[in-house]
């Protein structure tokens, strides 16, 4: 069983940004995050030990994101894709990285990532040829 521990709106500043300016000041991201794992061990036992820490990894992607000088927002979001990936053993995961005011003309830009297994994976059945 795949379940999914959902982080919304992570708010972070860091240097994000192809163009002079943008290499010289920190910038705020928003970080949607969607993280795929069986949670009934801890559904049943009621103990952190058995689940995700979700406040840990929001503090370590809080570092890990300031930390960053990524370009482009495709890049800081396979580097936090890959970072959830290595330390916290989710089965796959669904991020969404948003660069408010990053064009004139509209509130945000975001882009959104998938790795690992997903839910609708899990259970689709592969198809037989006869």
């Amino acid at each position: 069983m795949i379940d999914v521990i959902a982080i919304e709106s992570l708010q972070v500043d860091t240097i994000i940004g192809v163009y002079p300016r943008e290499r010289k000041i920190k910038q705020t991201i928003l970080v949607d995050l969607e993280l795929h794992k069986d949670l009934s061990q801890s559904a049943s036992s009621d103990q952190l030990e058995h689940t995700l820490d979700y406040d840990q990894l929001s503090r370590d992607l809080a570092e890990f994101i300031s930390k960053s000088s990524f370009k482009l927002i495709e890049a800081l979001a396979s580097g936090i894709a890959d970072y959830v990936m290595t330390h916290y053993g989710v089965a796959g995961l669904r991020i969404t990285v948003h660069k408010p005011g990053a064009i004139a003309l509209a509130k945000s830009v975001s882009v959104t990532l998938q790795r690992g297994q997903l839910p609708n994976q899990i259970n689709a059945q592969p198809s037989r040829r006869p």
